[in-house]
């Protein structure tokens, strides 16, 4: 049946780790094709083969199956179906084509592994090859970000921005080399050629030319250097070392998803103060090695559980606490989930180690290909103003006689600084809010102000809870006549704090008969600036420029909270320019 072969040159590539057996391959092909039908097509196990002059090795089982059809329902009439899997060894690999067969690479487990991800990428590629398409993910996962990205071009090199690829996973890629296209699938290590299908001995050939470019594969520098280099954890966990963490607890801050909390021992249940609980875990948390005898333990300094600590897993990491287990949270919808369960469930949670570039979130390991590279532009984005050290709150003191935000608070500092000249200032704070404050000067800009009080030492716990409001509210920049018309009646009405209805109005400079025309007709200029700006006291551009060249230069370890900081900036600017957005960030000088 050889001979009768059609086959499309397609196939995952393996590094064989351990030999495979005649035995071996026998039992596999029966297990996949425990349900045929009558005997095999074809089956021939562990067979030689000599094709231009280079032996292989290659064992095929071919056989007929019946299946119901999968459109049709409570019918007996079975459908008649082919299945195949070849098995091709050549030197130190093994390659698999198949169809309708399912579970042969698992009942190959610890005897092959996938191509490395760095190999498979690069193998075909040179300096001429054209990008025709990629499907990747976005290496931040939080909800704010656009979480899966298709790009297609003539040639990406010349369409698709470098920057911020570098957060960017490539999961299948399109090329072109001369005149062969090719598919790579990255995680699955298939390599298909775009062609017209061949005999068993064209394949082979293929195969064989495959195999001999991974054998004499040499690492290069190309175009895929700009985006991230996922990890393996099994890999590399063993020569990094964790160094703080950041748990992301700013989702159980919301009214609507939490509603109490309390601490069980035994039977014995109190209730306790969420803030309390948060405020302790939000910081950033240096973390301490210790070892006692042939055991590590990695410690979370913090005041709330001094038995919290990290766990390295074989293929993961997760929290450990006696007392984060027995603090209970009960949710708007019910449910009851220990603290420490939902941290570890949705892995909220990142951890940074003693190198900069990697770091560990949603269960991987990633490195940031260019974030080192990144840092002076990084730093562009901070604006310093020297009257941010005066400023005493967010809002002031809201009483019942306040026409305006007090000028010592960042409410005051925008309207009578940042957004001064514009023509429209509204302030949509409270509520269901797109920004604290929204300006539009007409023709020319349109920009969204997300303010943020607090001290020089709150760091990365602040800025990330900044930056997930302005992730979150990206969108609503483009906003259309009709989504504004749905928030002019919150606009027509003056400011309320803490329940006490003040004498400032929302609409705080302009007319909002004509905001909606004005800001339609702003937003669709097609030179329009499009800006948000994170309006915060708490980071001072010269403390940030200072640990930036510790991390450039490598002459020591920056401060716990800077690698956050950075990650986080990132993350936003990369939102931000995907969607054609300018962002900004106050600061102290």
């Amino acid at each position: 049946m050889l001979d009768k072969l059609v086959l499309i040159e397609g196939a995952y590539f393996y590094n064989r780790v351990k030999r495979i057996s005649k035995t071996m391959v026998n039992d596999i092909f029966v297990e996949i094709s425990k349900n045929r039908t009558g005997n095999y097509v074809e089956k021939l196990v562990k067979e030689k083969k000599i094709i231009d002059g280079k032996d292989i090795v290659f064992s095929i089982c071919m056989f007929k199956y019946e299946q119901l059809p999968t459109f049709l329902h409570s019918v007996s009439d079975r459908e008649l179906k082919y299945a195949y899997a070849l098995i091709v060894e050549y030197d130190d690999y093994v390659v698999i084509s198949k169809k309708n067969v399912s579970g042969l690479e698992k009942l190959l487990k610890f005897r092959i592994e996938s191509l490395d991800y760095g190999v498979i990428s690069k193998l075909l590629v040179d300096d001429d090859t054209m990008f025709e398409k990629m499907t990747m993910n976005n290496m931040d996962v939080s909800d704010n970000v656009i979480r899966r990205i298709n790009v297609e071009a003539l040639n990406l090199k010349n369409s698709y921005s470098p920057f911020g690829a570098n957060r960017a996973i490539i999961n299948n890629m399109r090329i072109k080399e001369g005149e062969e296209r090719y598919t790579l699938s990255l995680n699955t290590s298939r390599i298909n050629k775009v062609s017209k299908k061949s005999d068993f001995t064209g394949f082979c050939q293929w195969i064989i030319s495959i195999v001999e470019k991974l054998i004499g594969f040499v690492h290069h520098n190309n175009y895929l250097d700009h985006f991230a280099k996922p990890l393996s954890f099994e890999d590399n966990i063993s020569i990094l070392e964790p160094s703080n963490i950041l748990m992301l607890v700013t989702e159980l801050k919301t009214e609507d998803i939490v509603d109490g909390l309390y601490y069980m021992k035994g039977s014995k249940k109190r209730e306790i103060s969420l803030n309390r609980i948060l405020d302790q875990l939000e910081t950033v948390k240096p973390i301490t090695k210790t070892v006692e005898g042939k055991k590590t333990y990695y410690n979370i300094d913090n005041k709330l559980d001094k038995s919290l600590r990290l766990k390295i897993n074989s293929k993961s990491i997760s929290i450990h606490s006696s007392k984060l287990s027995n603090i209970i949270i009960l949710m708007s919808n019910g449910e009851e989930i220990n603290l420490l369960h939902y941290l570890n469930k949705r892995h909220e949670f990142i951890i940074c180690f003693d190198n900069i570039d990697i770091v560990y979130k949603n269960r991987k390991l990633f490195k940031d290909s260019q974030l080192l590279g990144n840092l002076d532009y990084f730093m562009s984005v901070f604006i310093e103003f020297p009257e941010l050290a005066s400023i005493t709150s967010e809002k002031g003191k809201v009483k019942a006689s306040s026409v305006k935000f007090d000028s010592d608070c960042l409410f005051g500092f925008v309207e009578e600084k940042l957004a001064v000249n514009d023509d429209y200032i509204i302030c949509d704070d409270l509520g269901n809010e797109w920004a604290d404050h929204i300006s539009v000067r007409v023709g020319e800009s349109i920009n969204y102000f997300h303010s943020k009080h607090s001290n020089l030492t709150s760091g990365a716990s602040s800025f990330h809870e900044v930056v997930s409001q302005a992730q979150k509210n990206i969108g609503n920049i483009f906003a259309t006549q009709q989504d504004l018309e749905r928030k002019k009646e919150k606009w027509k009405k003056k400011y309320n704090k803490d329940k006490v209805s003040s004498g400032i109005e929302r609409t705080r400079k302009g007319d909002l008969s004509s905001f909606t025309g004005d800001f339609v007709c702003t937003s669709t200029t097609p030179n329009t600036r499009k800006c948000v700006y994170l309006v915060i006291d708490f980071i001072s551009k010269n403390d940030l420029i200072t640990e930036v060249n510790i991390l450039k230069k490598g002459i020591g370890k920056p401060k716990n909270e800077t690698i956050q900081i950075l990650w986080l900036l990132s993350s936003l600017i990369s939102s931000c320019q995907n969607s054609n957005v300018n962002v900004y960030i106050t600061c102290q000088p």
